[in-house]
């Protein structure tokens, strides 16, 4: 079990290591972006970042009957 000041995390121990492990990339990511931000850096919003992918359909003037 795992908590800070508004969070509680239960998970089984196994998976301990992988889930600080990544909790320590999470951090170290936002703590990058926190800094490139004071720098004046801006990033995209949310919605622009996980739209999905146009489709793109080929079309072709050949039938195959």
């Amino acid at each position: 079990m795992l908590a800070d000041d508004d969070s509680v995390l239960i998970l089984p121990l196994g998976r301990a290591a992988d889930v600080a492990e990544t909790a320590s990339t999470i951090k170290d990511t936002e703590r990058h972006q926190v800094a490139r931000m004071n720098l004046g850096d801006s990033f995209p919003r949310p919605d622009q970042v996980l739209r999905p992918p146009r489709r793109q359909y080929l079309r072709s003037d050949r039938r195959s009957d």
